[in-house]
């Protein structure tokens, strides 16, 4: 499948973000956490501030917009435990936890 593609279809799933797109947005998610852990000592990201270090919970909430239909049905509280879980997981590489953000299995 080509991960240039601006919508992906995958077992019944749709998304409007690529595999390219969803792995650069780990990506920034990855550097700005580390940013704000390194400036402020705090690993608590998730703010509503503006400027650079509040932009975090800008690229969270566009992450969560593109994640696969599997996620979103979940209730609420364990569909945001699932993306925290998956993001924060520094183990897998940017692409593999855009795969199961996007539901590539």
């Amino acid at each position: 499948m080509d991960e240039n593609l601006n919508a992906l279809k995958i077992k019944g799933s749709e998304t409007i973000l690529s595999l390219k797109d969803m792995a650069t947005l780990i990506k920034i998610y990855d550097a700005i956490k580390k940013l704000n852990i390194t400036l402020t000592g705090n690993v608590e990201i998730y703010t509503k501030n503006e400027g650079v270090l509040g932009t975090l919970g800008s690229v969270f909430d566009i992450i969560d917009n593109g994640i696969c239909q599997e996620i979103k049905s979940m209730k609420e509280e364990d569909s945001i435990n699932k993306v925290n879980y998956i993001l924060d997981n520094i183990s897998e590489t940017p692409e593999n936890r855009a795969r199961q953000l996007l539901g590539i299995h």
